[in-house]
């Protein structure tokens, strides 16, 4: 390896600390919100997140509001604590619901679902 090879490579190597440096300085590691993304053909009315070890659901975090066929919300679960991975209720206009469980809210920010199934997209 030359020399000028070897400093072009420790300098690729400190920008790319420094960017991912600057990146993790910005995000809250408390930060545990998600984008719940309605991909299925019917409102959502509910949506209780709990931590995988709980044995009871959080609040309706939609407090009252709805997620219409093709929108999504911002939804900030809360009494994280530290947690990752949490199990997510989503309650339908109708009355049906589908439960989605040991999602990892540290990783995935955006997380879709048609009803049946879920999609989780990373950070």
């Amino acid at each position: 390896m030359t020399m000028l090879s070897t400093i072009r490579t420790v300098a690729a190597a400190v920008t790319a600390v420094a960017i991912l440096g600057a990146n993790a300085a910005l995000a809250d590691p408390a930060d545990r919100w998600f984008n719940l993304v309605n991909e299925s053909d019917w409102t959502i009315a509910a949506v209780h997140v709990a931590k995988i070890d709980s044995p009871a659901w959080g609040p309706n975090l939609l407090r009252g509001g709805t997620i219409e066929p093709a929108s999504y919300v911002e939804l900030d679960p809360v009494g994280t604590e530290g947690y990752c991975e949490f199990d997510i209720l989503v309650v339908f206009a109708g009355g049906d619901s589908f439960q989605m469980n040991g999602v990892d809210l540290c990783t995935y920010i955006d997380v879709y679902t048609d009803g049946y199934d879920y999609e989780l997209v990373a950070i």
